[in-house]
């Protein structure tokens, strides 16, 4: 409806066309006390929607401004929106106000709660859940949903401390005189149950575990206090909905791309995604469980049907591919299924709102080249990336080798592929992706990094250097890498190993991923605390290597290694060997590419 171009002269929301003369004349605007024009006036949608997101508030970014330049720590109220808009960017208020406008599906600036089910997608599938969820976020109790009981929920599910996250999952429960009963306990497990369809949860020994522990008076009772109480103590029971366990509150990884949730355009592939992947561990999981012998069949396609939700019926259709050889790499490198399953599923989804905080894939960036999209799980352990038709094949054909070699060779350098699948609705395309490790999953957070080929023709990024995360390229790099003469052998002996494994394959393009974090200080004398175990020497140290003098620690890894030496990449060279020396260009052969990588880092 946006595209008509009509908006509220008082607050900037989008106004149905058929209901824009009501909203101007005649209604006034229930946002601002500002009265409604007096003459009708179409505007424009230029002004940007964080702008508008501000206007629906009440607010403007000089009053945000204004309170972040404050020398004193403001009061925050949890009624008060304006007190948690410091902590959005413009980008983020973007979404959120997106997300409400794609919710509000009439256009009267609130949201009804059959909207606001169906914007959830296939996430909270069953009303009781879904019900509870949208009275928590409508303070008003008027069975409707504003932006600014939006925003405030938002930002309590997305930027809330402990303590205000577990009072808002205290509000799911529908508590009574501050209270809230066993059987309302049961109905809300229930309901999650049933929203998570065909994968195993036991609602019982759940309550049994939460409930009845908090409950520890035997009153069929418990109140806020108790709720926060075992929450804290039964944290990653609660988060992963009994997968794993363990009482420390779990550390989120800090976002730096744009969350996705409810109302986002990729919020129910992303579902299906995390759902299906899910099922598929599961599966080969219970097999091996079973003490199955079977040869690993490397061109074994296993599918699975999944419900689909909104107004079609039609199911997703989610291919496994290689179950087995993939189970054999995530045993290699000491990945827990459970703890994958965690990361990936959609438990933590849900039990994430048990606990009053929102979360679910991220979004990244298009890699640009192959219009490729990149997602991170929550915890930053691991990265979903969407493949071409192309790549797919390439790593299902090689799927073998690529087996043999990490599992002859812990130490390899090239990117770690734990899974391969895909999904397809209908007669639509094929979604292929790929579930990889993320050479970033460090405690430590990344001050530089660089994509290094060994070639000059463009390689170069402008960049003021303040994102970390915007790789730079071979002509950015002016530095030295400190690793002491034993540490480079072993890794030059192992890159060799890695691109000679490449060159065989007719693979080129690739990379050398440096990532680097600056400590603080050198470190004296390491301890056993520091290191983690990973079947790697290279990802020991906080998840990477410990420079000579220990002030640094890199990640280091060999990546995008699904690029043959293909028509295109052909093409490529010829046109810019017009131009440019042929020998730094990055499109070259297989043989040339591997020598020049291997000279570039020795």
């Amino acid at each position: 409806m946006m595209n008509q171009g009509y908006v509220c002269e008082t607050c900037f929301y989008p106004i149905h066309h058929t209901c824009k003369k009501d909203a101007l004349f005649n209604v006034q605007c229930e946002i601002s006390s500002k009265s409604p024009p007096s003459s009708p006036k179409k505007k424009s949608l230029e002004k940007s929607p964080s702008q508008k997101a501000l206007k629906l508030l009440g607010t403007s970014k000089a009053d945000v401004r204004d309170r972040k330049g404050s020398t004193s720590e403001p009061q925050r109220n949890l009624c008060v929106v304006e007190d948690y808009l410091e902590y959005f960017e413009a980008e983020q208020l973007d979404t959120l106000y997106f997300q409400f406008n794609a919710m509000d599906v009439n256009q009267k600036g609130s949201i009804l709660p059959k909207e606001f089910r169906d914007g959830l997608g296939g996430i909270l599938n069953d009303d009781v859940i879904a019900d509870a969820f949208f009275a928590a976020l409508d303070t008003a109790k008027d069975g409707k949903l504003d932006f600014r009981e939006y925003i405030r929920g938002m930002l309590i599910l997305t930027r809330g401390s402990v303590r205000q996250q577990l009072q808002f999952a205290f509000g799911l429960y529908n508590p009574e005189n501050g209270k809230v009963t066993r059987e309302k306990f049961e109905n809300i497990s229930k309901s999650i149950g049933r929203s998570l369809g065909a994968l195993e949860f036991d609602s019982e020994s759940f309550v049994k575990r939460i409930f009845d522990a908090a409950d520890v008076d035997h009153t069929g009772e418990i109140d806020v206090d108790q709720y926060c109480e075992i929450s804290q103590k039964n944290y990653r029971f609660i988060q992963s909905l009994s997968l794993v366990d363990g009482s420390p509150q779990s550390e989120e990884a800090k976002f730096h791309g744009i969350p996705i949730s409810f109302g986002h355009q990729s919020w129910d592939l992303s579902w299906h995604m995390m759902q299906g992947v899910r099922h598929a561990v599961a599966e080969v999981g219970a097999s091996h469980k079973r003490g199955s012998e079977d040869l690993i069949n490397h061109s074994l396609q296993v599918q699975y049907a999944m419900r689909s939700f909104g107004n079609s019926s039609d199911p997703w259709m989610f291919n496994d591919y290689a179950p087995d050889a993939f189970y054999k790499v995530r045993e290699r490198f000491g990945v827990d299924p459970n703890e994958y399953m965690f990361s990936l599923g959609p438990e933590k989804i849900l039990g994430n709102l048990l606990l009053g905080n929102l979360t679910s894939l991220c979004e990244m960036v298009s890699t640009g080249r192959s219009g490729s999209f990149f997602f991170r799980t929550r915890d930053s352990k691991y990265l979903i990336k969407t493949l071409p038709q192309e790549e797919h094949a390439l790593l299902r054909t090689l799927l073998a080798d690529y087996v043999a070699h990490v599992i002859q060779y812990p130490n390899t350098l090239l990117t770690r592929f734990l899974g391969l699948h895909s999904m397809k609705k209908n007669s639509e395309k094929d979604i292929n992706f790929i579930v990889m490790s993320n050479l970033y999953d460090s405690e430590l957070p990344i001050h530089e990094s660089y994509d290094l080929k060994g070639s000059t023709v463009n390689r170069h990024v402008e960049t003021d250097g303040k994102n970390p995360h915007i790789a730079r390229k071979d002509n950015d790099f002016h530095r030295r890498i400190s690793l002491g003469p034993s540490r480079k052998a072993q890794i030059i002996e192992q890159v060799e190993k890695d691109v000679v494994w490449l060159e065989q394959h007719g693979i080129c393009d690739y990379s050398f991923l440096v990532a680097i974090h600056f400590l603080d200080e050198p470190i004296p004398e390491p301890i056993k605390s520091d290191y983690n175990e990973d079947a790697s020497i290279f990802r020991q140290f906080k998840g990477g290597i410990l420079s000579q003098n220990r002030n640094e620690v890199y990640f280091l890894g060999i990546i995008d290694i699904l690029t043959t030496y293909s028509l295109s990449k052909m093409g490529e060279r010829f046109a810019k060997s017009l131009f440019h020396d042929s020998s730094q260009i990055s499109a070259i052969g297989p043989a040339p590419y591997r020598a020049r990588f291997q000279k570039y880092l020795a």
